[in-house]
C-alpha cells in the first residue's frame, strides 16, 4: 500500500507569499514554485536550497502555472494573472522569451509530451495553442459564440489543461462551467463535453484511458472518466466517514502506477492518497497548516511536493508497504 511519510525530506517557507503552483523538472533536479507576489523560486529538488528567484510579473500579479519542457527540462514556461507567458532556463535568472495575452488572465498551462506544442487558458474561456519552437500561436480553441445551444466549448473560466500523454492531438480542459471539454487539435474543435467536475485548480490528469477530474466542492469531489466512452467510471468523496470534514480539492495527480492518485485542497487542509481499486482514500492523511494549492511528483514518484496558502513548500517521501 502506498502511503505518505509524515516526516518531510525538506520544508521551506516563502515569506509574505502564497504558493499557487509547484512543478518538478523531468530530470528531478529542480522544483519551480509560482508565488502570489509575481515571483518564481527555483530550488533544488533534493534539498530545497534556493538557486534563483525569477521575476515573472513586473506588476506583481500572481504566478498561476508552470510547466517544464518534457524534452529539455533545462527550460520551463510560466504564466501569470496579467496574461504574461515567459520561458525560463534553470541556468540563470534571465527570461528567454515572453508574450502577453491582452485582456486575459492565464490560469493554466500544459506541454505536449513531445514538447512540440504548449497550451494556455484562463479567464476569457479560450484555449490557445503555441508552437514551442517558433513561439507562435497556432490555434485558438473556443466555443462558437453564435451557437447558443451548444455545450461544446467553455463559457466560464478555465483552470486546468492536460494534453493526452499518448495521443498528442487530444487536449482536455476544465473550469468553472462544470464541464470537461475534449479538444481535437486536428480539427481545432471540441469533440465532446463531459458534465460534472467543478475545476478550480490543477486537478485534471490522465493515465492510460482514464481522466481524473477533482472538484472544489464538499461532495463527490473525485470523478474518473473513461476517455474512450466519455462516461464516468467512479465517483468518490474525500472521506467516507460522516464525522470527517470534507476537502474542496484544488490539486490532483495520478501516481505513475495508475492505481493511486494524490489530491489536496481547502476546507480541511490535507493531502490524501486514493486507490482506484478501492474507490476511497488509503493510508494516513497528511495535515497541512494552510490550503493545498498544488502537488507534483518526480518521474519515479518518490516524493510528493506540495505548495500551500501560507507560503510553505514541502517535500514528503512516498513509501510503499505490503
Amino acid at each position: 500500500m502506498l502511503n505518505i511519510d509524515q516526516t518531510p525530506r525538506w520544508s521551506i517557507k516563502e515569506e509574505n507569499s502564497e504558493v499557487f503552483h509547484v512543478q518538478i523538472s523531468q530530470d528531478s533536479n529542480f522544483v519551480a514554485s509560482g508565488l502570489s507576489n509575481g515571483l518564481i523560486s527555483l530550488r533544488s529538488a533534493t534539498t530545497g536550497r534556493l538557486s534563483y528567484t525569477l521575476q515573472q510579473s513586473e506588476l506583481q500579479f500572481p504566478v498561476t502555472s508552470l510547466r517544464f519542457n518534457p524534452k529539455d527540462p533545462k527550460f520551463f514556461i510560466a504564466s501569470s494573472a496579467d496574461g504574461v507567458i515567459k520561458e525560463w532556463t534553470t541556468k540563470n535568472s534571465i527570461s528567454k522569451w515572453s508574450t502577453q495575452e491582452h485582456d486575459n488572465q492565464i490560469y493554466c498551462l500544459d506541454f505536449q509530451n513531445t514538447g512540440t506544442l504548449f497550451a494556455s487558458a484562463g479567464r476569457d474561456c479560450h484555449v490557445r495553442v503555441y508552437d514551442n519552437e517558433s513561439k507562435k500561436q497556432v490555434l485558438d480553441l473556443a466555443r462558437n459564440e453564435f451557437d447558443l445551444e451548444t455545450t461544446r466549448g467553455h463559457c466560464n473560466r478555465i483552470y486546468s489543461l492536460k494534453f493526452h500523454p499518448e495521443d498528442p492531438g487530444v487536449l482536455i480542459s476544465g473550469g468553472w462551467d462544470d464541464t470537461l471539454q475534449v479538444w481535437d487539435l486536428r480539427s481545432a474543435s471540441p469533440v465532446r463535453a463531459i458534465f460534472g467536475p467543478h475545476v478550480c485548480g490543477d486537478s485534471i490528469d490522465i493515465n492510460g484511458n482514464y481522466i481524473l477530474a477533482c472538484s472544489w466542492r464538499s461532495d463527490e469531489q473525485v470523478q474518473i472518466f473513461d476517455i474512450r466512452t466519455y462516461t464516468p467510471v467512479t465517483t468518490m468523496k474525500w472521506s467516507q466517514s460522516v464525522d470527517d470534514a470534507q476537502c474542496l480539492i484544488y490539486a490532483a495527480k495520478f501516481h505513475p502506477n495508475g492505481q493511486n492518485f494524490l489530491a489536496g485542497g481547502s476546507g480541511v487542509n490535507q493531502v490524501r492518497i486514493f486507490s482506484t481499486e478501492k474507490d476511497r482514500s488509503i493510508g494516513t492523511p497528511l495535515n497541512l497548516s494552510a490550503p493545498v494549492f498544488s502537488i507534483c511528483m518526480p518521474t519515479n514518484a518518490s516524493l510528493a511536493i506540495i505548495g500551500t496558502g501560507d507560503g510553505t513548500i514541502v517535500a514528503h517521501p512516498l513509501i510503499s508497504s505490503n
